[in-house]
Formats: structure tokens, sequence, C-alpha cells
């Protein structure tokens, strides 16, 4: 089920330069979150998910991250898409990042789309490619194009940095498991902030974007 969202554009700094808002360049799909129950899966994976009913709950969220360029617009460098995970409730613990795809991506690898549950509900890539870019090729380069961070924690993010091969601008979407306390309801802020890369006279420029950030319950 999609989460009730209000959407506010959080404005940094003033810049020198001036420029558009990220709000204007950056798009947030969902969070979309389905809670996980023992009916909806099978074998030991449906014994984990009983066994955990009484003391935990499980949502499978999905967040899609649009990057858009258009001509003359500044190149994107890196954006970074984070999660601040709630919960209400009284004292109940926060919830977790329990599994996150993509975890590591870079250029010579593939990414996926598909995925799976594999045991205590991990994901596990399954197939084709997961975000706005399927490449695969021989090159035996290892940089980093996109890294989950905060994993088991209450602020999950993705980093993406643009490479030659992999330009993050585009699509992407990003799943995780967020493990809550039963009995209380889970709640996420997500934000993104981005940099660009600006042309000067003579050298370039890194200027950051003031950041998108929407809340709402899962």
């Amino acid at each position: 089920m999609p989460m009730g969202l209000d959407e506010a554009v959080v404005r940094g700094g003033d810049d020198d330069h001036g420029g558009a808002d990220l709000g204007e360049r950056v798009r947030i799909g969902g969070p979309l979150a389905v809670p996980v129950r023992p009916e909806d899966v099978e074998g030991d994976l449906r014994t984990f998910v009983a066994a955990e009913a009484g003391r935990h709950t499980y949502h499978l969220t999905h967040v899609a991250l649009s990057l858009i360029c258009d001509r003359g617009d500044p190149k994107f460098e890196s954006a970074t898409l984070s999660l601040l995970l709630s919960a209400t409730g009284g004292a109940a613990p926060e919830p977790v990042a329990w599994s996150m795809l993509p975890q590591r991506v870079t250029e010579e690898e593939s990414v996926t789309t598909n995925f799976r549950f594999g045991p205590e509900l991990t994901l596990e890539p399954v197939g084709l490619s997961l975000g706005s870019v399927e490449r695969s090729g021989t090159r035996t380069s290892a940089r980093l194009a996109v890294e989950a961070r905060g994993l088991l924690r209450s602020d999950p993010s993705w980093r993406l940095t643009d490479t030659p091969r992999n330009p993050i601008a585009g699509i992407h979407r990003l799943v995780l498991v967020v493990r809550g306390a039963a009995g209380a309801v889970p709640q996420a802020v997500v934000g993104v902030r981005a940099t660009v890369r600006e042309r000067r006279v003579l050298r370039y420029r890194s200027r950051d974007l003031p950041p998108v950030v929407i809340a709402g319950s899962l």
C-alpha cells in the first residue's frame, strides 16, 4: 500500500550562482510498502515470518528516484537518497533496514530489477537490471556507481555516483525490507541530496542542490 505523503521542498543556503531547485530536477516515486505476512510466503520463510509475528513486522518497500537532466542542465555528479525510519506507539524501538537492494554496483556489473526473498527475508537479486541502467561487459574497472549504506540501521541510504558507463540521470528503483516492532506504526522521511557539475571559465565547479524531503507512514 502507498504511504500517505506530504511533500515539501527544503531549501538550502543561497548559492552565489543561483540555479534551479532540486525539486525541479528530482522526482520521488513512492515509497510503496507492502506488509509481508506468513500467508504471503512459503517454506522456511513462512516459518520465519510466523515466528516473528508476535515481535516484529516486515514491510517490503519500494522507492523510485528519477534524476532529470534536460539539455543545458548541469550534469549530476552524485545523488544520495536517504530514509529516516521511526515508529509511533510508545516506547517501540526504531524500525531498521533489514535488507536492501541494490547493495553495491560497480561499472562492470549488471544491476538487477527482479529479486526474490532469501532466508529470513533477505533480498536476493535475480535477472534483469534495477534502476535506470542495464549494462554488461568485460571491463575490469571496479569504479563504484551505487552503494547502499545503513543496513540494520534506522537511517539507510543509497549513494549514486555518475560514471562514464553508468550515468545517474534517469530512473532508479530501490528496494528494502523494513523491520519494525509489532504493534507500532513504522514511518519514514525520505530525502534526496544531489551535486551537479557546472562549467565555469577554464574550470568546473561542483554545487550542492537544495534537498527534497517527503514524509509519511508505511
